[in-house]
């Protein structure tokens, strides 16, 4: 998870690292954390949801491993973040809207962002979490066998 990687190197929760430093900042941050990242392979990343809005993160990310994106609707999101004690603490507001539109707001902006990265789209909405790790597993299992087809391996 990106995010605690961050908050684990700099001390400070994402909502400190905002406030007193900027976005700015966290995001020059973010990316740091991510390109370092995305040299441990294998490895599996959670990012955080404006991760896309950096072209450099979207670019290395394209070139660089198998991008499930685990698309979820606003509700579902909303209901995620409701159900979740570390939310408010961990996802400061990124606009001065109230918490329902902020997110449909965000996916409108940031969906095509997801898009542009993605090689694989699952969608989550009233799935069970036993189901979305075993789709996942198949398709990364998929894409293992034809990388090492490919590679004449």
């Amino acid at each position: 998870d990106t995010d605690r990687v961050l908050e684990s190197r700099v001390g400070k929760s994402i909502q400190d690292m905002v406030t007193y430093e900027g976005w700015e900042s966290f995001r020059a941050m973010e990316r740091e954390v991510l390109m370092e990242l995305l040299e441990m392979e294998p490895a599996v990343l959670a990012l955080g949801g404006g991760a896309v809005l950096d072209p450099i993160n979207r670019l290395a990310l394209r070139q660089q491993g198998l991008n499930v994106w685990l698309v979820a609707s606003a509700q579902t999101i909303l209901e995620r973040m409701a159900q979740d004690p570390e939310s408010p603490l961990r996802r400061p507001a990124l606009t001065s809207l109230g918490p329902e539109e902020e997110v449909r707001s965000l996916l409108r902006e940031r969906e095509p962002l997801y898009r542009e990265v993605a090689h694989v789209l699952v969608y989550t909405d009233h799935r069970p979490v036993e189901k979305l790790v075993r789709e996942i597993l198949e398709l990364l299992g998929r894409a293992v066998a034809e990388t090492a087809s490919a590679r004449g391996t």
